[in-house]
């Protein structure tokens, strides 16, 4: 294949790189000289600028091919300039059914049917009340979803309870906070309520925990 150069001389017996090859052609709108690759000139017609383009009236439009012209782009920008209508549904008011306060929740078919508690501490209080409405309740058997509810109660009253500090060595937070049992749980069989007691809890830090585990199996061996 035949190669021109910028100045639109033939170069003989020289293989250029795709990118580089290609003739001078003129503007079919204006005349201007144009450097066209092959590619671009199997496409049709090429312009200097827009303007020529718009002002050729012979240009070719391929089908499907949306020309935008200056009116066209005028009615578009005062179009995009216009305030366009909210289409987000404004939030659903609903009343909570453990505290009766009222709260709001997203609109839609979620917060419609399923949203019914104001936060996870009204839910998990009304569960811990009315277990037989936690979906995990079958037949009676809610006793591990209970244990989990009820300790995590009880735990935030014993780490208030002790201030935060651990009853053996006295460290605060930073430091990681356990939570106790003085007598374990097994002891106590199905009576939950007695093994969570706030009696049975008391609260350690990390380092000090394992110690206290190893003194009651040492007492519980003996």
């Amino acid at each position: 294949m035949s190669a021109f150069n910028s100045s639109g001389k033939r170069r003989q017996n020289v293989t250029l790189p795709a990118r580089r090859r290609g003739r001078l052609l003129p503007c079919p709108g204006c005349g201007k000289q144009l450097w066209v690759r092959p590619s671009e000139e199997r496409k049709g017609q090429r312009y200097c600028s827009w303007s020529c383009y718009l002002a050729d009236p012979n240009k070719v439009i391929e089908p499907k091919t949306r020309v935008w012209t200056l009116e066209s782009r005028r009615k578009l920008s005062a179009s995009n300039r216009k305030p366009k209508p909210s289409l987000r549904k404004p939030p659903i008011i609903k009343s909570c059914l453990h505290c009766r306060k009222d709260f709001t929740c997203l609109p839609g078919r979620y917060g419609k049917d399923r949203q019914r508690f104001c936060s996870l501490d009204c839910w998990y209080e009304h569960i811990r009340v009315n277990p037989s409405e936690n979906g995990r309740y079958i037949d009676g058997a809610w006793r591990t979803l209970r244990t989990r509810v009820l300790w995590k109660i009880r735990r935030q009253e014993a780490l208030e309870r002790d201030a935060y500090l651990c009853q053996r060595c006295g460290k605060s937070s930073p430091v990681k906070l356990h939570v106790h049992h003085i007598r374990k749980c097994r002891v106590f069989g199905d009576d939950i309520e007695a093994a969570h007691a706030l009696s049975n809890l008391i609260t350690l830090c990390a380092s000090c925990h394992p110690i206290v585990e190893s003194l009651l199996d040492d007492e519980d061996a003996a």
